[in-house]
């Protein structure tokens, strides 16, 4: 391995795996990903990455309109070409690298909140991981895109057609589980409005009945949707209107709900339920 400014120990190497993972990273996530409760152990590993132009570095501050003018809401990192170009010559990583030429898309502070959440989320699988309770095979999340903003063509990576409309989860996930592979489409709502997440929901219904999510990977493996509420009464009102729909079994068969506090307090084995409140197993490591 060829020499740095910084000395690139096997501890930055794996901060740079997980920012390249997750597309966009945090501190904390970083933590979270390692099964490590500090996350200042780890900002320092980022500094350094930055320093060697690894990874991108972007402060988001609020504006006006979301209520925190003025406050930092949150440091995103990105992988760069170099960054990219040490995963592949440290073999943690092949040839189709994801990064943005451009560094950090994100320009909305209103999103952000948004966004850090989704990512911590997607450091929870990656914790699972770490664990030795699954793998990870693929994380796209929403705001991994195709094409160049400035031309106007770009486009979200995990985009599925359905009859009713596209759909962009807001993360799109394969992981393994023992001998089973399973795509889970996972969705942080942080609307109040049932009426809206119904609908998207609903969406969701095709893609699970005819295997959508996983023909986007190619595969024929079990589909899933995981739907995370910010908001508890969201989450009560959502599966109250859900039970009085005709076809109900459709959104009780793939469906799994939990809120987004008890997600990172009890995480994916004891967060998620079904809309007939009994307990999911999707991430149920008992058997394998």
């Amino acid at each position: 391995m060829k020499r740095f400014k910084q000395n690139i120990t096997e501890t930055h190497l794996k901060v740079l795996h997980i920012v390249a993972r997750l597309v966009n990273a945090t501190p904390q996530a970083i933590a979270i990903a390692l099964d490590n409760n500090n996350d200042r152990n780890y900002r320092g590993y980022l500094g350094d990455l930055t320093l060697e132009g690894m990874v991108y570095k972007k402060l988001i501050y609020g504006v006006a309109q979301s209520g925190k003018a003025g406050m930092r809401l949150g440091t995103l990192y990105a992988l760069t070409k170099k960054g990219a170009e040490l995963l592949q010559e440290s073999e943690l990583m092949g040839d189709d690298i994801y990064y943005y030429k451009e560094g950090i898309r994100a320009n909305s502070p209103t999103q952000t909140i948004h966004r850090i959440q989704l990512i911590h989320i997607n450091a929870m699988l990656l914790k699972m991981e770490t664990q030795g309770k699954l793998t990870v095979l693929d994380i796209i999340p929403y705001f991994q895109k195709q094409g160049a903003i400035v031309l106007g063509t770009s486009k979200a990576s995990a985009s599925v057609k359905t009859s009713q409309g596209d759909i962009i989860p807001d993360s799109l996930v394969r992981v393994q589980i023992g001998e089973k592979v399973r795509t889970v489409a996972i969705e942080l709502h942080r609307t109040t409005q049932t009426t809206r997440i119904l609908e998207q929901l609903n969406k969701h219904t095709e893609a699970i009945e005819y295997g959508l999510f996983s023909a986007f990977f190619g595969g024929s493996h079990a589909s899933f949707v995981c739907s995370v509420h910010e908001q508890v009464n969201t989450l009560k009102n959502t599966i109250e209107r859900i039970v009085e729909i005709d076809d109900f079994q459709r959104y009780n068969k793939g469906f799994h709900f939990t809120s987004l506090d008890d997600l990172f307090a009890k995480g994916f084995e004891g967060a998620f339920y079904h809309a007939n409140t009994e307990k999911s197993k999707l991430f149920d490591f008992s058997n394998s």
